[in-house]
């Protein structure tokens, strides 16, 4: 059989709604990553000059970040972000019994 662009089988509207769920999960994720980035390099009190140094990234990055715009930039680059800006990123992976997993982000809590 054929695949179509998003590697289903038979084209079927539950893989293209699956597939659509997966992608909003991972703008979510994207969305929660970089607000915490922002918040971070807010809270340092860094420049776009600074942080796009601090990140080893252009200005315009940095820019595309503080605005929301993440459609270029990967989970992992979000990742390594905040571990630039000295944060720790632990992923835990924990098996549910009784209902479908999901993905989520949990923010240090406010000391």
């Amino acid at each position: 059989m054929a695949r179509t662009e998003k590697g289903d089988r038979n084209g079927s509207a539950s893989s293209s709604l699956a597939t659509s769920s997966a992608s909003r999960d991972a703008d979510a994720i994207k969305a929660a990553l970089a607000e915490e980035i922002v918040r971070v390099i807010e809270a340092k009190r860094l420049s776009r000059v600074g942080a796009a140094k601090a990140l080893g990234v252009g200005q315009a990055r940095i820019s595309n970040l503080i605005n929301g715009r993440l459609e270029e930039v990967s989970i992992f680059r979000l990742l390594r972000h905040l571990m630039r800006l000295n944060h720790d990123v632990e992923l835990r992976i924990t098996p549910q019994k009784r209902r479908p997993g999901r993905l989520r982000v949990v923010r240090p809590s406010e000391n």
